[in-house]
Formats: C-alpha cells, structure tokens, sequence
C-alpha cells in the first residue's frame, strides 16, 4: 500500500469496500477510514493542505469574518479529531507550510501519556532534517501534533534519515510537507521516503509503505472462477422472438460475420447485445 502526498492515491488492489469517507466540514482536508483484515486496527488517513498565511485563499477566508473561517486549519482539524473519536490509529500527511526544524513528538505508549512532550535532536536522536528553520506555525503544529500522539516521520525512518527538503522553489528549499503517524500506525511503517522533484510542482511526492492486511479477491481468482460460455444454445419455444432477433444480427451486413462461425455462440453475442439494446 502506497500512500503519496500531496496528490493522494493508494496501490494495493481494489480496496474500496475496505474505506469510508468521512465528512470534515472543512475544506482543507480530507479524511478516509481504512478497514483492513483485522477490523480492530483499522487506521485513518487525513490528508491536510495549509496554504501559506499571505495567500489569497486565507485573505478571503478572514474577510468573510465567520466564526468558522476565523479558526486555523489547525484549529478545525482538533474540533474534527473531537468530533470523530472512532477513527482508529491516524496517519495525517500533507502540505503544512510549517517549518519544524528538527522537532518532533516522542511516540510513547498509552500509560505514558503523560510524559508524550516534544523532543529535539541531537537530544533524543529520534529525528534529523536538512532544514533547522523553526517558524511560529512549525511550534503550533508541533503542539497540535503533541495534543494528537503524532510524529512525525521525516527524518526518522528507513528512507528519509537524513531528513530530505520537500519544497524547493526560487525562495530556496525547506521541509513543510510531512507525513505523521500514531505510535499503533507507525509499527505498520515499513519506510518512507522523499522523491525526486517532478515537472509539476516545486514540491517533492513523499511516499509511505504500511504493512496492512485485505480480504480483497484479485481479478485473475475471479477469472479462474468464470465458466467458458456454451458454444452451442437450445432455444425454447417460447424464445421465438429472441431468436428471431439473434439471427436477424447474426446476417446484419455491416457485422461481417464468417458464415462458418454463425452458430458459434461466443462470436454472436456481441451483435446479439447490440440489438436488444
């Protein structure tokens, strides 16, 4: 299973039956509940773009003076967490425009709770990157992250330990796309890495590899099921019409068909489809 931010898509076979949307209310982010095999570790996926203060995105936003638009996305992502307390373990990645330096939050066990406070490299060794700039919305994500039990992943795992920019632009580069996950999703965490820029953005794809089991059925189990159709077909009486119409399409004259193979059930039912429509 792949997960890419910011442009999200998931690889694993048709998962579908396996996920639920779930309604934000917001439209920064979106939020996707998965269920895997053992539905007791089924995992949340929200996937968040915080546009840059100075936006016009977010002036328009303050201009509409709604109790709603005056919170950070920041803000209305904590009331959804408190809104939506079945969601499982949570992975929320995405485009924070938040600058963290080599901060991050310990991922304690639950009893341990109390202790769950950020920590910094070298101190803790826990997480390093290639940019040490710390902005005033990288220390409120951080808190933001501290009060959700996230951590991030940049700089911390197999994949990424050196901590790669993420955003490069004529500005210079920085890390402000990340990946975070709870301390139950971040034993699936099989790596993480950031990729090589592309034509079209100046923000690189981060990629995460979970190990989670599906019941999902592959295409070619199904095939292997399918009987091969009849060559041949017994009309019942009462089918006079039907077949009067499936051999009216099997002597169509833009049909072309091979006058050896006309009682051949297979190369017919094409035609036969096109004239019940």
């Amino acid at each position: 299973k792949q997960w890419y931010q910011r442009r999200v898509a998931i690889t694993a076979g048709s998962l579908s039956k396996h996920t639920k949307n779930i309604k934000t209310e917001c439209p920064d982010f979106q939020a996707v509940t998965f269920f895997p095999y053992d539905s007791d570790r089924k995992f949340t996926i929200i996937n968040v773009y915080d546009s840059p203060e100075q936006s016009s995105y977010k002036a328009r936003r303050r201009s509409n003076k709604s109790e709603e638009d005056s919170l950070s996305t920041l803000d209305q992502l904590l009331e959804f967490r408190a809104n939506n307390t079945d969601l499982g373990d949570v992975m929320m990645v995405g485009d924070l425009n938040a600058r963290t330096g080599n901060l991050n939050i310990d991922p304690v066990i639950e009893e341990d709770l109390e202790h769950d406070i950020p920590t910094s490299h070298p101190g803790t060794s826990e997480r390093v990157s290639k940019d040490q700039v710390i902005n005033s919305r990288g220390s409120k994500l951080i808190d933001f992250l501290a009060c959700n039990r996230l951590s991030i992943m940049n700089g911390q795992t197999l994949g990424d330990i050196f901590g790669e920019y993420t955003s490069v632009n004529y500005n210079g580069a920085s890390v402000v796309d990340y990946m975070t996950a709870t301390p139950g999703l971040l034993e699936s965490v099989l790596s993480f890495e950031v990729l090589n820029l592309t034509k079209f953005s100046d923000h690189k794809p981060c990629i995460c590899k979970l190990n989670r089991s599906y019941s999902f059925t592959a295409a070619q189990v199904l095939l292997d099921e399918l009987e091969d159709a009849p060559k041949k077909f017994k009309w019942d009486n009462q089918d006079e019409g039907l077949k009067q119409r499936f051999l009216a399409a099997q002597n169509a004259p833009d049909l072309k068909m091979k006058k050896e193979k006309s009682t051949d059930c297979d190369s017919a039912l094409i035609p036969l489809l096109h004239s019940l429509a």
